[in-house]
């Protein structure tokens, strides 16, 4: 009984040592878009690589602003915004808190969902044009841990919708001519 207590409390200060010299781990990224199929969505991935080889250590914190521009629209002409961001491996990260603001006036977007759980994040709704900031917070359960995602927003398409609406205009012309 007594190896038992003496094994679990060297793990209980070990695990202590490890959490006590722990990294906090800061950056801020401007995720640029992609557009793959223009006129219909902008897609951006994402993830907790820094790009610089830093690794992260068992109970590293991290704190990641991630930008994202949107394709212009206005607060009247909203488009959809949405994204998904999970852990790449099983038990590797914990999500502690999350925010998504407008980088106009460092507020919460209104009528934004945004929902997280300790390995999965995820958010979606209406936005105007302009820069938002996701901002993560949260610890690495593992040696190397990380965590990726995607987000994705549709892209007004003025140009088709304008030729679309001078064509049917054409049409009800067309008609109004024939009928007089």
């Amino acid at each position: 009984m007594k190896l038992i207590k003496n094994v679990l409390l060297g793990l209980a200060l070990a695990s202590c040592a490890a959490f006590a010299s722990a990294n906090e781990i800061t950056n801020t990224f401007f995720v640029p878009g992609n557009m793959d199929n223009p006129g219909l969505l902008q897609t951006y991935a994402f993830s907790s690589d820094l790009g610089d080889g830093t690794v992260p250590a068992v109970g590293d914190t991290f704190l990641f602003d991630y930008w994202f521009n949107t394709v212009p629209g206005s607060e009247l002409d909203p488009i959809w915004f949405g994204f998904n961001l999970g852990e790449d491996s099983l038990n590797s990260i914990q999500f502690t808190g999350a925010a998504f603001v407008s980088l106009g006036d460092f507020a919460p977007v209104p009528n934004y969902a945004l929902s997280f759980s300790n390995d999965v994040l995820s958010g979606f709704g209406y936005v105007g044009s302009g820069i938002y900031d996701l901002q993560l917070a949260g610890t690495f359960l593992v040696d190397g841990g990380s965590f990726s995602g995607t987000a994705a927003s549709n892209i007004p398409e003025p140009m088709s919708l304008g030729l679309m609406g001078a064509g049917l205009l054409g049409i009800v012309g067309a008609r109004r001519r024939k009928a007089a």
